[in-house]
């Protein structure tokens, strides 16, 4: 992800940024409600080396120029779940709304955990 002048993630909606791109990550629906289980910010667990070559860090034989952040599942709170991807549950992850709110809720929900997300060193 990229950093904020503080060193912490650089919230936002796009690429790179803590928080999830909408239509894209997931997708709020006509009253612009996002729901669980529908997605959310892409995560990897506990290993990276498993992340795509674009974002790996060198160290772990990728091409990444980005920090990579981590954050324990427990910082999460009550209203944001981690959730195995389904389709790839060993390599990807999401961190998604643990009940149906809006779009702009999540995105603060997110970006409020911005603190506890620390650089793999």
């Amino acid at each position: 992800m990229k950093r904020d002048s503080d060193g912490k993630p650089l919230c936002g909606s796009r690429a790179n940024e803590l928080g999830v791109r909408p239509g894209t990550d997931i997708t709020p629906d006509q009253d612009g409600q996002v729901r669980p289980a529908t997605g959310g910010l892409s995560t990897t667990p506990a290993d990276p080396s498993l992340l795509p070559p674009h974002v790996r860090p060198p160290r772990f034989g990728g091409l990444g120029k980005l920090p990579v952040f981590f954050i324990d599942a427990g910082e999460l709170g009550s209203q944001l779940i981690w959730r195995p991807d389904p389709k790839h549950p060993r390599t990807h992850a999401f961190i998604e709304p643990a009940a149906s709110m809006a779009l702009a809720a999540l995105q603060a929900l997110l970006c409020s955990t911005r603190d506890s997300w620390e650089v793999l060193s």
